[in-house]
């Protein structure tokens, strides 16, 4: 399936990134902690894995938001709850980890599915994205 939506928004945060550097050379840091916060927000558009979202667009994602955060101050505060941008950082690490594995463990059960289980995969994966979908596929399938 092509996606070139992804290609675009992967040129877009290549472009937001470039916005952010600019900013930091002339000194205006109001404006860079703003377009790295946009970055940030075009990555999480994609990388929680919400219905119909494929899990290539989801590891698009977070590559946008590790970009970002990439460009911060890893020991500054980020978001409400105390988390700092590494602790971010490290749990996007271990969510892109955790969807490599799930691929992995999907891929050998492909050729096993039936025509009605192929159905059902695309409408879970329509109804709650590709990941819910094929974690139901993993437990369906890779318990033998």
């Amino acid at each position: 399936m092509l996606l070139p939506q992804l290609v675009q928004v992967k040129d877009l945060s290549r472009s937001i990134l470039d916005l952010a550097n600019s900013y930091q050379q002339t000194g205006d840091e109001a404006s860079r902690q703003a377009a790295l916060q946009i970055e940030v927000n075009l990555g999480r558009r994609y990388s929680g894995g919400s219905p119909g979202e494929t899990l290539i667009a989801q590891l698009v994602g977070i590559g946008v938001e590790r970009a970002a955060l990439g460009a911060m101050d890893p020991n500054s505060a980020y978001g409400v709850n105390g988390q700092t941008v590494q602790n971010r950082l490290d749990q996007l690490a271990q969510q892109r980890a955790a969807v490599r594995e799930l691929g992995q463990q999907a891929d050998p059960l492909w050729q096993s599915m039936t025509d009605q289980d192929w159905i059902s995969y695309h409408n879970r994966s329509a109804a709650f994205g590709e990941e819910a979908a094929m974690r139901w596929l993993v437990g369906k399938y890779g318990q033998k």
